[in-house]
């Protein structure tokens, strides 16, 4: 864990101060939903630009404790209620077009340097094309913006923490704890605060050489970049599931209903907080088959830290390796491998994950997920088979309880509010926009509200 950040994946944060901005971003979000559907009047709309935003929304506050009243869904919901009607195909089947509006300022810098870091990743010349895009002025001014900003935000936690001592110091975001963190550390090394230094800003500590430093992962930006992209990439994948498995939609509905009787009973929707804390077994199984199903992330990349012999072939020191999490076992029956080749370690652990059926594997199926439980219900079983998208030990995922939290409140307030309608079959189309996002091409909502 990086030292900046290595507290921003505690229950308590992410219970107590990520989950209700999570919960903010993505209700501001299904309010758009409803002026949309207004707007539809039966027809299909694209999606993801709205699921991008809201997952953007939702990191923004919870790392900078922005605004949400400024965010870019609140900026569409303003700009769609003032909308009276929009040109609509005279056949039901063919999508709606419903004009995007623009992000502001802060929000389409940070969207472009996004964009830049995937032209030059899948580019042949990855270093070449990022330097190339570097010189270019609109990337030194969307830069400079994104720096403006985060040098804003450190300062008005700087002025709300200055005289207070280390008890009194309240954290409201992801920065606050940042900033908390670098007070405590210079105390005890008896140094001035690096409140505007790189490793504020980026995650680079200062304290090394150039070229360490580009090895360091999660920068804040990063962090940024990589809890929002993937995010809302796996919730686009679950709206064209849900839809197209009409049966596992309603009895996931019903099962966050029963495990939600209060609010039901208040006829309101359940709070973060009561969707932080409840357990729902179909839930946690729906949002894992979800995960397991859009391949949000196909592989998982480890270098050799040495020579090192992997199932009777020898792996040299400095040889990246890539662990597949789309063929056999995830998606295909497995093929066998002699249990000579395993190493006394993996000998070991061959029984604590299980294995799927092959007959209904490349299924999008939650119940694969759940096993019978010691009261006669069903218990969800996170080792039931093989899921790979996070990794796995100590160099798992950082971020994966953050995007557990955001799938659950997303999929218990979508369920909760909409009924999500199968598309025509021209809209309802399965393949990815790219390698690297692995994002669907299509993904249109059909949406009925739930009175």
């Amino acid at each position: 864990m990086l030292k900046y950040l290595s507290t921003s994946m505690t229950p308590g944060f992410l219970h107590g101060i990520a989950a209700p901005r999570i919960y903010t971003a993505f209700e501001d979000m299904l309010d758009v939903w409803q002026e949309k559907e207004r707007l539809a009047q039966g027809h299909a709309f694209q999606a993801p630009s709205d699921v991008y935003h809201a997952a953007l929304d939702a990191v923004w506050s919870l790392v900078f404790g922005a605004d949400i009243s400024n965010s870019t869904t609140k900026f569409a919901l303003r700009s769609l209620s003032s909308m009276q009607n929009v040109d609509l195909p005279s056949n039901l089947d063919k999508e709606v077009i419903i004009p995007e509006t623009p992000l502001p300022a802060g929000m389409a810098a940070v969207v472009s340097l996004v964009d830049t870091l995937a032209i030059s990743v899948t580019s042949p010349m990855p270093v070449l094309t990022h330097w190339v895009i570097r010189q270019l002025p609109q990337y030194r001014r969307n830069h400079r913006i994104r720096d403006n900003f985060i040098r804003d935000e450190v300062e008005k936690t700087r002025l709300r923490f200055e005289g207070k001592a280390e008890k009194d110091l309240e954290v409201r975001c992801a920065m606050d704890d940042i900033m908390r963190r670098e007070l405590i550390a210079c105390e005890k090394e008896g140094r001035e605060p690096m409140y505007h230094s790189r490793a504020m800003y980026d995650e680079v500590r200062p304290d090394i050489p150039c070229q360490s430093r580009k090895k360091l992962m999660v920068q804040i930006f990063g962090f940024v970049v990589a809890a929002h992209d993937t995010t809302a990439t796996t919730i686009t994948w679950a709206l064209k599931f849900l839809a197209d498995n009409p049966a596992v939609q309603d009895k996931l509905r019903a099962e966050v209903l029963a495990g939600h009787a209060v609010a039901v009973a208040e006829k309101r929707a359940p709070t973060a907080a009561e969707i932080a804390k409840k357990s729902i077994p179909y839930l946690d199984a729906a949002q894992e088959e979800v995960i397991r199903c859009s391949l949000t992330e196909a592989s998982v990349v480890r270098t050799a830290m040495t020579d090192v012999e992997l199932l009777g072939k020898r792996i040299p020191k400095g040889t990246d390796v890539f662990f597949m999490g789309n063929g056999p076992s995830i998606f295909s029956p497995a093929f066998q491998i002699d249990d000579s080749l395993r190493s006394p370690t993996a000998k070991s652990a061959k029984d604590r994950i299980g294995s799927w059926d092959p007959s209904d594997m490349a299924k999008f199926n939650p119940e694969r997920w759940l096993v019978a439980g010691d009261d006669g219900g069903k218990e969800f079983n996170a080792a039931a088979g093989p899921l790979l998208t996070f990794g796995l030990g100590p160099r798992g995922c950082y971020g994966r309880r953050l995007a557990y939290v955001e799938m659950k409140i997303f999929l218990t307030l979508l369920v909760w509010k909409f009924e999500l309608q199968k598309c025509p079959v021209e809209l309802s189309g399965y393949a990815s926009m790219d390698a690297l996002t692995h994002a669907p091409q299509q993904c249109f909502v059909r949406l009925k509200s739930i009175a």
